[in-house]
């Protein structure tokens, strides 16, 4: 019992280490590449395709993700895409250090973007669908809040590290940096102690077909979380690479000074502490509104 005991929480720490460390080295990663296509030319469609290729490929891969993750031994998925991801932000360095010619290199960021974007597409669901194989039913419900809830907080405070983190050490720091953490994660996944079981309606690719068609046919019979949906869809799609454009695309051309200067200016504002305690409540205050209109929870509930 005590053995059955430590093995479970080794297994959990070891989902969630994983987890938490390839979300923000995916955050930082995507900051430091975004950042460094906007750097180096003046076109804002340069950095828009990138940034797209990343967003576009992870709803049309999450589309049949599921699929893939119940077919699939999901250790194997967990720590294999952590190692694709390793070896994509190795040669993306690569590629930066190169001297080839920009299109080319926009053109294999949208590539390596694309399947960077199938990687975490398998990697979410997988670490939350393997939960309830090395987890008691007792303690699912606890460990799923905390996940998701880990998961909400990287998602509103990941970014900003990420830009701070490019703004003092370098784009190409940062990718380095990403690459570490995804090779750490995938090093510490190989650790979780986990029986695949493999049923037989799995092996029938109609199985397979048929659960992808249900979840839409659910979808579409449900005219409420349909609309919801799309609108949830549309928000992401369209009002996401505007505002990252925005954002980026101005502290080069508008302000006329590249990040660096501009964290001098944030920094020097940042030495009271009361000053920064209040920018960083302001920003979560705005992203947990910016939730709500959206209709995407603050903190997830847990899933099973």
């Amino acid at each position: 019992m005590q053995i059955q005991k430590r093995t479970e929480k080794r297994n959990l720490f070891l989902i969630y280490f994983g987890t938490i460390t390839s979300l923000i080295g995916d955050e930082i990663g995507s900051v430091a590449i975004s950042i460094w296509v906007a750097l180096q030319t003046d076109n804002p469609i340069n950095f828009a395709l990138v940034y797209s290729a990343a967003k576009f490929s992870r709803i049309v891969f999450s589309l049949f993700s599921g699929s893939i993750v119940d077919s699939f031994n999901k250790k194997k998925i967990l720590y294999l895409s952590d190692s694709a991801q390793f070896v994509l932000n190795i040669f993306i360095l690569f590629l930066i250090l190169l001297n080839l010619d920009f299109k080319l290199k926009v053109f294999l960021f949208c590539f390596i973007s694309v399947v960077q974007g199938f990687c975490l597409s398998i990697f979410k669901p997988s670490s939350r669908a393997i939960l309830p194989e090395i987890i008691n039913k007792e303690n699912l419900k606890k460990a799923n809040s905390v996940l998701e809830m880990s998961k909400s907080l990287i998602s509103m405070l990941a970014v900003i590290f990420a830009a701070g983190l490019v703004m003092l050490l370098g784009c190409e720091v940062c990718i380095l940096i990403n690459a570490i953490t995804f090779f750490i994660s995938a090093l510490s996944e190989l650790f979780i102690r986990y029986d695949f079981k493999k049923k037989d309606e799995q092996k029938k690719m109609e199985s397979k077909l048929k659960k992808i068609f249900d979840g839409y046919r659910y979808v579409l019979s449900e005219k409420e979380l349909l609309r919801f949906a799309l609108l949830a869809s549309c928000l992401n799609f369209f009002c996401t690479p505007i505002f990252s454009n925005i954002l980026t695309y101005q502290f080069k051309t508008v302000f006329m000074f590249n990040w660096q200067s501009a964290f001098s200016v944030i920094n020097k504002f940042l030495k009271d502490e009361k000053s920064f305690l209040t920018l960083l409540s302001t920003i979560c205050f705005f992203r947990l509104r910016n939730r709500e209109h959206t209709g995407q929870p603050c903190f997830s509930k847990s899933f099973r």
